[in-house]
């Protein structure tokens, strides 16, 4: 799967002046290859969120009450004693108004 990224590069007024100092130049255009060889991909790598909005891994905290702000296709994840939406502990998908068991 192909993945288009659009990216606006905005450059800085810092007084550049390449005839008289490459230097300056160089160190900047450093930091910008730097964000985008390295740091760029690690933020990607490290995201439970894929490319494409979906998400990869989950860790769910077990709930002792429902949602109050619930809204279709939430997932939560019931500890069975004090939040039992009716099938113990467990995750449960918010759907057509009541949580049901996954």
């Amino acid at each position: 799967m192909a993945v288009k990224v659009n990216v606006q590069l905005v450059i800085p007024d810092m007084g550049l002046d390449v005839a008289s100092n490459p230097q300056k130049l160089a160190s900047w255009w450093s930091g910008v290859r730097f964000a985008f060889e390295q740091v760029l991909p690690q933020l990607i790598s490290n995201s439970n969120e894929a490319v494409d909005g979906t998400i990869r891994l989950a860790r769910y905290r077990p709930l002792d009450t429902a949602p109050t702000d619930a809204e279709e296709g939430w997932v939560a994840f019931a500890d069975g004693t004090n939040w039992n939406p009716g099938s113990g502990a467990g995750l449960y998908e918010y759907r057509g108004g009541t949580w049901n068991k996954l």
